[in-house]
Formats: structure tokens, C-alpha cells, sequence
């Protein structure tokens, strides 16, 4: 067969060229020689590697460096395992070591309850009372075997009658990134809220007897696709009994006429966060979306679907400000949902301005927006009076101001109280935040919504997850 010479002549051009690139690719870079962990008592660095951006023997670009450095400093702070960390690296030729210093927090916390179990503390600080007291002992063992884990149980006395426990094992096989976690819980209320009316809470106790009996198990299984991606398949079981009284108060609480709710769960979550600091994230973005069917045909007392799908995104402008937003939407599938297990505004989440009212649907859709001025940005404080695993902690004070809009729609059975559905809410307003000891946060906003209502508030949670 003949030869082109001209093809054969391009061919080794190419070849050295390429043969040139990988040259100069290999000179300009770094070998990963070793990396060394200080002030570990408790973890195992095995556990630790994971969450580097690098591996042994790796081959690093110079300009990628600092990069990598720097993230694999925040997946090991969102660990919740450190109060401190600093990586410092030595070049010795193209050999590259790493000097990771860290300072672990307090593992194991007693926890001692004395709760007052109302749905905001705002409404306490509006009505208060000692009914709603519950009280109790737990033990909150974290990094239990120095591989992240993580343990708690306890129980409760009081208003809610709980005994619960669970665990979870990150990487549970060696070299996996497979996630396991457990949890079981039994409780029991002589109080349960039945509903709402305008918008307002409704509650109904009995004194002598438990209103209502509560059975839940989870087990999950996650897939780290990442540091920051997260795949999970979650299967748990519910069976929730009340009194017959039940019925006599609200007949559409249950989706039957047994006195009971029983049915499996199967769920499927995906996660990508990519957040600086998860419990203040000033940077970054986070996607979260999952999809859950309950029930099992005729074995189930309910069917239903539901769907979530959550994104936020935080963008630092200069040293001082920042703006962040996220977005929501909530949907189930379904006309015969347990009143108990619908989406509500007014529990867990929160639109601002509305902390006040219940509102319960079957479609949620919310978008919230903060700007925020830093009156002393966030850093890291040491205070040398206190103990060694309490003394370096993160401390700032931010003004925000805050906008809100939402909308939530209802085409469920037991679709009684139509007071602010329907239409959209909006709000807007002015708050503090506080980060501070062990990824706690303090909120204190004061907002204005549609109704011409202002309301204050106080939380510790943050308001975009």
C-alpha cells in the first residue's frame, strides 16, 4: 500500500508537538509527595482524605493549586468536626507536602431537654405558658469512632413522650462512598394540631389519655458522587393512631375512617451544594431535589407523591455585601394526602412576615432574597478564657434586608382553611444575623406583608437553605 508524504509528514509534526506539550505539561507540574495531618486526637485520618481535592501521587497544575487547596479547606470544615484548619503547603523541586493543622471540637453532648414545644418562639413570647413543656435526657455522640460518625438517643417526658436514637456511618466499607444511616422513633402527644381557622393554628388536647401514637423507621443509603454531589435512596415507614375523639373535632384529618395512617415510604434525593460554610454560606450555590412516593396500593392506607425542588445561590459583592436568593417549589400528587403529611408554611418553612399564620397545601412555590451589609464581617475569634474546644469560634454581625414572595394552592380533600391561599404573599423587612459558637446562628427580623402587618421574629435557623 503506498504512502502519502505529504499525510506521513503531518502525522510526525503532530506527533512531536504532542509528544512536545506533554513535556512541558509534566515540567509545569507538581507530584503530591505527602500530606500530614496535626492535632488530630480523635479522628482517623483516613476518614479525612476523602475530602480532599487531591490524592497521593496526584499531578497538580501550579495555577490549580491554591484552588484546590482552598475548597478541600471547606469540605473539611463542613465536616462539622473542627473549630479551626489551615493547610500550608512546602514545595521541595516538583514534590509537593501538605501540613493540614486542625483544632477538633467537642464530640460527645450531653443533652439534658427542657423544651418548650411551641411552634415559634415568638409565640411564646406572645402567650406564655408551661403546657407545652417537655423535658428529658440524650446523649448527642459525634465522630463516635473517630470515622465521622455519629450517634444519638434519648427520650422525652412531658407534653411529647418520645423515645428515639439513630446513627450514621459515612464511607461505611473502606475505600466505599457509601453513606448508611438509621432511624427509629416512637412518640406520643395528648395534643395534636388538627388544623387551622384564618389562618391560625387549631389544637385539641386530651388529659387523661395519648391523643395521638407516632411510629417512624428510616434507613438511607447515599452515593457520594463528589465532595459536593450526593445521591441517596431513602425507604422508611410511618403509622401514626389517634383517639376517636379525632373525629369528632375534624372528620378529613385522616384520609380513612380506621382511627390510624400506615404506609411506606420510598424516596430518592440528590444533592449538589457547593456552599462556602453550609451553616452561614456567604458563597457559593446549593440544588437539592427529591422525589418520594408513599404507600402500597391497597397494603397502604395512603398514595401519594411528592416532589421537591430547592436552589439558592449566595454572591459576596466587595468585602461587605452580599446578596443571596433562593428559590422553591413544593408539589404532591394526590387528593387523599393525611392532613399531618401535606407542605406547610408556618412549621419548618417559613416565608418572613407570615410566621404568624399556618398554611397548608399541595404546591408551594417560594423565592427569598437577603442583602446583606456586614457591620463586622465573620471571623474567626480565639477567646483565651475559655476552654480549649470552645475558645476559636466564628463571629459576625450582618444587616439584611429582606424580601419575600410566595404562593401556595391546595386541591386536597381536606382543603378547609382558604384565608391566604390562592394568591400571591409578599414581604419585605429588616433583620440581624449573628453567626456564632459551633455553626449557631441569630436572627431577629422585623418584616411587613401584604396584610399591612408588621411582625418580629426570632430564629435559629437559616432563612435560605
Amino acid at each position: 500500500m503506498a504512502i502519502n508524504p505529504t499525510l506521513f509528514f503531518i502525522s510526525l509534526i503532530m506527533v512531536f508537538f504532542y509528544c512536545k506539550s506533554l513535556s512541558l505539561s509534566a515540567q509545569n507540574s507538581i507530584y503530591l509527595k505527602e500530606v500530614k495531618f496535626i492535632g488530630l486526637k480523635k479522628t482517623r485520618p483516613q476518614a479525612l482524605f476523602r475530602f480532599l481535592e487531591f490524592n497521593y501521587e496526584d499531578i497538580i497544575a501550579p495555577n490549580r493549586l491554591p484552588e484546590l487547596i482552598e475548597q478541600s479547606s471547606r469540605n473539611l470544615y463542613n465536616t462539622a468536626l473542627f473549630n479551626k484548619i489551615e493547610i500550608q503547603d512546602s514545595l521541595i523541586n516538583d514534590s509537593l507536602c501538605l501540613t493540614i493543622t486542625v483544632k477538633e471540637r467537642w464530640y460527645v453532648f450531653p443533652q439534658p431537654y427542657f423544651l418548650l414545644e411551641e411552634r415559634t418562639f415568638t409565640d411564646f413570647i406572645n402567650q406564655p405558658s408551661n403546657k407545652r413543656l417537655t423535658y428529658g435526657l440524650g446523649v448527642d455522640w459525634q465522630n463516635f469512632s473517630g470515622r465521622l460518625d455519629n450517634t444519638w438517643a434519648g427520650f422525652t417526658l412531658g407534653y411529647s413522650k418520645r423515645f428515639f436514637g439513630y446513627y450514621y456511618l459515612p464511607f461505611a466499607f473502606s475505600k466505599s462512598k457509601l453513606d448508611f444511616y438509621f432511624y427509629g422513633l416512637y412518640q406520643t402527644n395528648r395534643e395534636v394540631n388538627i388544623g387551622s381557622k384564618d389562618g391560625k393554628i387549631e389544637r385539641y388536647f386530651l388529659d387523661n389519655t395519648d391523643f395521638q401514637k407516632t411510629h417512624k423507621y428510616i434507613l438511607s443509603i447515599s452515593k457520594r458522587i463528589s465532595n459536593i454531589q450526593k445521591a441517596t435512596f431513602e425507604v422508611a415507614y410511618t403509622y401514626k393512631s389517634f383517639h376517636d375523639s379525632l373525629y369528632f373535632f375534624r372528620m378529613n384529618y385522616l384520609t380513612n375512617a380506621y382511627g390510624y395512617e400506615s404506609y411506606p415510604t420510598f424516596r430518592l434525593m440528590y444533592r449538589y451544594d457547593k456552599r462556602d460554610v453550609f451553616a452561614f454560606p456567604l458563597q457559593g450555590y446549593k440544588f437539592f431535589a427529591s422525589a418520594e412516593y408513599n404507600g402500597l396500593g391497597k397494603w397502604s392506607t395512603s398514595n401519594f407523591i411528592k416532589l421537591k425542588l430547592n436552589f439558592s445561590q449566595f454572591h459576596p459583592i466587595g468585602k461587605r455585601w452580599n446578596w443571596s436568593y433562593a428559590g422553591y417549589f413544593h408539589q404532591a400528587f394526590g387528593y387523599k394526602i393525611p392532613y399531618y403529611d401535606k407542605f406547610f408554611l408556618g412549621f419548618s418553612d417559613f416565608l418572613r412576615g407570615y410566621e404568624k399564620y399556618i398554611i397548608d397545601g399541595t404546591t408551594i412555590l417560594m423565592v427569598k432574597t437577603d442583602w446583606k451589609y456586614a457591620i463586622i464581617p465573620k471571623r474567626f475569634i480565639s477567646a483565651k478564657n475559655l476552654p480549649g474546644k470552645f475558645k476559636d469560634f466564628p463571629f459576625g454581625i450582618y444587616l439584611v434586608w429582606l424580601n419575600d414572595f410566595g404562593m401556595v394552592n391546595d386541591i386536597s380533600f381536606n382543603n378547609d382553611d382558604h384565608l391566604l391561599k390562592d394568591r400571591w404573599l409578599y414581604s419585605t423587612g429588616w433583620g440581624i444575623q449573628i453567626p456564632f459558637i459551633y455553626d449557631s446562628l441569630i436572627r431577629l427580623e422585623y418584616s411587613y406583608n401584604h396584610l399591612k402587618q408588621w411582625n418580629w421574629f426570632m430564629d435559629l435557623v437559616i432563612p435560605l437553605r
